[in-house]
């Protein structure tokens, strides 16, 4: 292993690999993930030089391990920043099952340490992402970590509540209900967005307040003494006049 570890160094100074040696890729994603079955602080020192390697071609063989296995020792130690930010900005130039590894491994470093702003800002964005298991995994760490909830990206959340797989919608609905507790907090964030809003939004929006009729009456006022369109507020006064019939009888 200490024949891998010299060659690892190297590597960060030698552009000219021959990633073609797939003997030593084996070792070396063997390595990666031995790395994972006993995190330890001094396994980043490695990792580091990985992810500073000039070999691009070597990265795009290890990269799932190296994903993954920073996320396990993410839940053990602290990752320092450079690490973080190499994730971040792979994601943007991976395949769907990169960004699924990477959103996961920003999930496990997050029960272990407060995320940047950065990385939150990922989580929220890949909601938007065309790879439907890869968006029920970042709701999936977001729903399960409150320190995760931020109330600047709502708007992501509330445009999933017309979504057609029932768990992106509830465990969207689930992240808004923490977030939102008052009905001028709803108010503002629907004024602030550009969302475009349809029936399903609201019908769900609305059942966010469904708790008692004296919050869907003061949903209500709020929503009536707001600056939205007409026919918004009138999507919404249906929707909350239907449920207050529903829980009323």
């Amino acid at each position: 292993m200490k024949e891998i570890d010299e060659i690892i160094e190297l590597l960060k100074y030698n552009t000219n690999f021959n990633d073609h040696n797939d003997d030593f890729i084996d070792k070396l994603n063997n390595r990666i993930l031995n790395f994972a079955k006993n995190p330890s602080s001094n396994d980043l020192k490695t990792l580091l030089s990985l992810i500073k390697t000039k070999s691009q071609g070597l990265i795009a063989k290890i990269i799932l391990n190296l994903v993954y296995t920073i996320g396990e020792i993410g839940k053990k130690v602290e990752i320092p920043s450079d690490i973080i930010n190499f994730l971040i900005n792979f994601y943007f130039k991976s395949d769907q099952w990169i960004r699924k590894e990477i959103v996961e491994s920003l999930g496990k470093i997050g029960t272990n340490q407060n995320l940047d702003e950065k990385s939150l800002r990922l989580l929220y964005n890949s909601l938007n992402d065309d790879y439907a298991d890869l968006r029920l995994k970042a709701l999936e760490i977001l729903a399960a970590n409150e320190k995760h909830h931020s109330i600047k990206y709502a708007y992501i959340l509330i445009s999933l509540l017309d979504n057609q797989n029932p768990v992106i919608k509830e465990n969207a609905s689930k992240i808004l209900k923490m977030l939102i507790k008052e009905e001028n907090t709803l108010v503002e964030i629907l004024k602030n967005s550009k969302l475009e809003l349809n029936k399903f939004h609201i019908r769900n929006l609305v059942v966010l307040f469904s708790d008692s009729v004296f919050k869907l009456h003061k949903l209500k006022e709020a929503i009536g003494n707001s600056d939205l369109s007409d026919e918004i507020k009138g999507m919404f006064f249906s929707e909350i006049d239907t449920i207050i019939k529903i829980i009323s009888k």
